[in-house]
């Protein structure tokens, strides 16, 4: 809707304007009127109409006058005169002072609805065009961050010069480089993909973590902040002097509360040595990048600086060593889980030592699995794994090192349990009708002699036929599959105590359950559940 004022100082014609045209046909409203040119300035600042229809000649103010000070606060207006007189002067006044048309009274209702149409199409005009001056400058803006980002590692990967990245830098993307002295901050959101599963803003969480961390670490010098992916972004600091690494580092601090306070999420931060001259830059991110690579094995909510970071062990490809994966596969076959976790735990030991590279361990932990897969004849390759969209996306969640050997000793688990059910499945009589009822009813006391007489066998007889048809007695079976229930129960981050998960999966006695947990995974209820949750 276009918005009218109408400025007169006789009654009569400001009534005959309001009621000679249909403005609702014309997709026009009238908002204000006024009987001077003082009166209507006022109006105008506070309604801010699209259209003023003005006398000239006013008492107080007359309406050049008022369409000067008008058009200083409200450029966008369409200022009409109207008057009796017919004199040029007031014609060249009246367009100098702003106004799109002069028009003498009387006015016929025809030559004012042709002009409002004439004006409220350039109107609509003017609004879309200012509309999309303004999409593009938020998209400009918003896209500086991430085309600074793209710049700069063009920059730190050496696709283009110094001075190339000096000159489109400073020119176009508004990077701050005042100097002399220069270092780089990584800040990388932890758990980024359980946040984006929650449906948190993405958007928003990059343009929080950014604005907190320019204002912070603002205080030391000049920031620009630049978006290196989704989850993490770079701030490149110019200083008149030299740096402290604590100073960053408490102020990395800063960053990181305020983030926990709006988001409720961690950050790990990575800093850089700063020096002098703009070479630094390139080093100092490098540095930045391996601190926070560090969290593989550091885990989260960390800051690193390039101090902490030691000379990496080995650069050489990540692979298996040959032994290891016979050793693994010939375990697997012959089905004996027990063996095969802890052949894991000492692969995760002795082959990823030292090794920071997140996407390198996770294509590993993919080799593992895969290895699994195929020996259980389950038909998936490493490649197929890559391609199967939930296994890959769990293994993108996983961040540091702890979570990444626990992601594959689960899906080792995982497969051994489906294996023990589906061979479970091939039980008859007896054997299978007491499975059943134990794995609805474990939580509760269970003895051979409560199944015999479930059966309606001898107890004898029934451990004669449980031990021929699973291989093992009823007892240590039934200990197998209640430890594998309490570590589901860990593994859903229950707030449960450790002795009331025993409880829950059929141990009354806290002892017995410790020590047959521990002969099962290898660890205390304790270590394993403080272990998941590093």
């Amino acid at each position: 809707m276009i918005r009218l004022m109408i400025v007169d100082d006789e009654l009569v014609i400001r009534k005959g304007l309001e009621t000679s045209v249909d403005w609702a046909s014309l997709g026009i409203e009238i908002v204000a009127q006024a009987s001077n040119g003082r009166d209507g300035l006022s109006r105008a600042l506070v309604m801010q109409p699209d259209i003023i229809l003005s006398d000239v000649k006013m008492p107080v103010m007359d309406g050049i006058t008022m369409v000067q000070e008008v058009r200083k606060k409200l450029p966008n207006v369409h200022v009409v005169m109207l008057s009796g007189y017919s004199d040029f002067q007031f014609t060249r006044q009246a367009f100098k002072a702003g106004a799109v048309d002069y028009l003498l009274k009387p006015v016929s209702v025809e030559v004012l609805t042709e002009l409002m149409g004439k004006l409220q199409g350039k109107i609509y005009e003017e609004r879309e065009n200012r509309r999309q001056r303004q999409n593009r400058g938020q998209i400009i803006h918003q896209a500086l961050p991430v085309l600074r980002g793209e710049l700069f590692l063009k920059y730190a990967r050496g696709e283009i010069t110094q001075e190339e990245f000096w000159s489109r830098g400073m020119a176009k993307l508004g990077f701050l480089l005042g100097g002399p002295f220069y270092q780089t901050v990584i800040l990388e959101y932890d758990a980024y993909h359980q946040m984006i599963k929650g449906k948190e803003d993405s958007g928003l969480m990059q343009y929080t973590l950014s604005n907190i961390a320019g204002e912070i670490l603002g205080t030391l010098g000049q920031v620009t902040v630049c978006y290196l992916s989704e989850s993490r972004i770079l701030a490149v600091i110019s200083t008149e002097e030299e740096s402290s690494l604590y100073q960053v580092a408490e102020y990395c601090r800063e960053v990181q509360f305020y983030v926990m306070r709006y988001f409720g999420q961690t950050v790990t931060a990575g800093i850089g040595a700063c020096g002098d001259g703009e070479k630094i830059l390139k080093e100092s991110f490098a540095q930045a990048e391996e601190a926070v690579k560090s969290k593989v094995i550091r885990g989260k909510n960390q800051i690193v600086t390039y101090e902490d970071v030691g000379e990496r062990e080995d650069d050489r490809f990540l692979v298996l060593p040959a032994e290891m994966e016979k050793n693994l596969r010939e375990q697997i076959r012959l089905q004996k889980e027990m063996e095969v976790q802890k052949q894991l735990d000492q692969i995760f030991i002795q082959c990823l030592k030292g090794r920071t590279d997140r996407k390198e361990i996770q294509r590993f932990c993919i080799l593992l699995v895969s290895i699994l897969f195929q020996e259980l004849e389950s038909g998936k390759t490493e490649g197929e794994i890559l391609r199967d969209g939930n296994l890959f996306e769990e293994i993108e969640r996983c961040e540091i090192f702890f979570e990444m050997r626990m992601w594959v000793k689960h899906i080792y688990s995982q497969m051994f349990q489906r294996l023990e059910q589906s061979q479970s499945s091939q039980y008859h009589g007896i054997v299978k009708k007491t499975m059943e009822y134990a794995m609805e009813h474990y939580a509760e006391k269970l003895k051979a002699t409560d199944m015999a007489a479930l059966a309606f066998v001898t107890p004898n007889y029934f451990s004669r036929i449980f031990k021929q048809e699973t291989g093992e007695n009823f007892t240590e079976w039934l200990n197998k599959y209640r430890i594998e229930k309490a570590k589901e129960l860990m593994s859903r981050e229950s707030e449960d105590k450790s002795y009331e998960i025993a409880m829950k999966v059929g141990f009354q006695d806290y002892k017995y359950f410790t020590y047959i947990f521990k002969k099962y995974t290898g660890y205390s209820p304790v270590n394993y559940r403080n272990l998941s949750r590093t």
